[in-house]
């Protein structure tokens, strides 16, 4: 599977107004707080943080704005490892809902990076795998990791999950299930 993103989804995902702001380091203090038009703008990514930070406490609260936004009302709780198990990733993937991973990508046991997962393989006696965009790819392309909690024995553990039930339901997921890119497109 591929994504293409378009300069609409991109300015969904994060608009030029939330960019120009924002992500400078430190933020552009000459420029407005922009208007809440992106995904970006809900989660505060980069605001005050740098980088590209979104932090977890923000999630929910992101997807039921930006929901709002394009007219739709949602639901949305972080749950960790452990609490979210394989079973409710599997109910989530079947039941068509967006799914947001907070993982820790380079093994050193704290979270770093935000990956919309929408895929799952259970492989028997190699492990269950989950499939994501790392958003690392210019080209977007499945990434399949083992789904574990984080390590410092590994890389690729889950340390949270973000689960969002939106309604009515749309009828193509199209920018709100790109929605669930939130800040992932923009840097780790």
């Amino acid at each position: 599977a591929s994504v293409s993103q378009t300069a609409n989804v991109q300015d969904q995902i994060s608009s030029p107004a939330h960019n120009a702001k924002y992500d400078p380091d430190p933020d552009n203090a000459a420029l407005p707080s922009p208007p809440y038009t992106s995904i970006a703008d809900w989660f505060r990514t980069s605001v005050n943080q740098g980088n590209g930070w979104s932090y977890l406490s923000d999630a929910p609260a992101a997807f039921t704005g930006y929901a709002g936004y394009r007219g739709y009302t949602c639901t949305a709780s972080n749950q960790s490892y452990g609490q979210f198990t394989w079973s409710t990733l599997t109910g989530e993937i079947d039941a068509g809902r967006p799914v947001m991973f907070l993982v820790d990508s380079s093994g050193d046991g704290v979270t770093d990076h935000y990956v919309p997962v929408f895929g799952y393989d259970d492989r028997g006696a190699a492990g269950k795998f989950y499939g994501c965009y790392t958003t690392w790819h210019e080209e977007e392309s499945v990434d399949w990791f083992q789904f574990q909690p984080m390590s410092t024995s590994y890389a690729w553990g889950v340390g949270y999950a973000t689960l969002v039930t939106v309604t009515p339901e749309p009828a193509t997921l199209s920018l709100l299930a790109v929605g669930v890119l939130a800040v992932v497109r923009r840097r780790r």
